[in-house]
């Protein structure tokens, strides 16, 4: 039931993101400061390709991301993902401190008083984010993804001939990025943003840890509906103006 959806890789790595509008494939490795970027690359979607996170045009897009591998690392055969949309959900819950099989029941109660969609249908992760020990209470991070919502893009990855090392959350996976680069101040409340061409992500730091990820319905398309309806372009066209 529980699945390791965060999981962190050491290695080289390959990231994958798979967005409404376009596919970007990046190549990272691992240096003793950091990571350092060694290949991008970036290829646009028919507006059919993808459709509220669903995928529509499946061979359209297997075959834009074979060619963003063959582009960055022919040699690539792991990737790591990252997922948005409403077949998944993340919620911060707080339950009595516990361990080991007894904190993933309380969890699972907790998913299946909150979830959206019957929890037997649904992959399930959680991550403690912070213990209070005078109340004797922690803080749990919840995620959720529909099985056959996540099915559908790990069986396009593997029928890839890759493999997923990594499964994230978008929102997440901003927060991970963030907490690899920079520092974060406890004092301080933080909002990371995410504008996407559908979705925003605002993710929230307070006390120096995650507090709460909220999505919005707005995105880079409303300025290219906007652009296209004022100078009576098409689709394309408004699309090439605004590069």
């Amino acid at each position: 039931m529980f699945s390791k959806l965060f999981a962190k890789q050491g290695r080289n790595v390959v990231g994958l993101d798979i967005g409404t509008s376009s596919v970007k494939l990046v190549k990272l490795e691992k240096k003793a400061a950091g990571y350092a970027l060694q290949a991008l690359g970036i290829k646009e979607l028919p507006p059919e390709a993808i459709v509220d996170e669903e995928i529509r045009d499946r061979d359209t897009l297997m075959f834009s991301i074979q060619n963003l591998v063959d582009q960055v690392d022919p040699k690539a055969t792991e990737v790591a993902i990252s997922l948005a949309g409403h077949g998944v959900i993340t919620d911060k819950i707080t339950i009595d401190k516990k361990s080991g099989a007894e904190a993933e029941q309380a969890i699972l109660f907790e998913a299946e008083q909150r979830a959206p969609f019957d929890v037997e249908d649904v992959v399930l992760d959680s991550h403690i984010i912070k213990v209070n020990e005078e109340t004797n209470k922690m803080d749990v991070l919840l995620v959720a993804a529909r099985t056959e919502f996540l099915k559908n893009y790990l069986d396009l990855i593997f029928d890839l001939g890759l493999r997923p090392a990594v499964v994230d959350i978008d929102a997440l996976a901003v927060l991970n990025a963030y907490e690899v680069n920079y520092e974060i101040d406890p004092n301080k409340i933080t909002a990371l943003v995410n504008i996407g061409f559908d979705v925003t992500n605002l993710v929230f730091i307070k006390d120096g840890v995650y507090h709460s990820t909220r999505d919005l319905s707005v995105g880079t398309r409303g300025i290219y509906d906007a652009v296209q309806k004022e100078f009576r372009l098409t689709q394309e066209m408004a699309s090439k103006a605004l590069k």
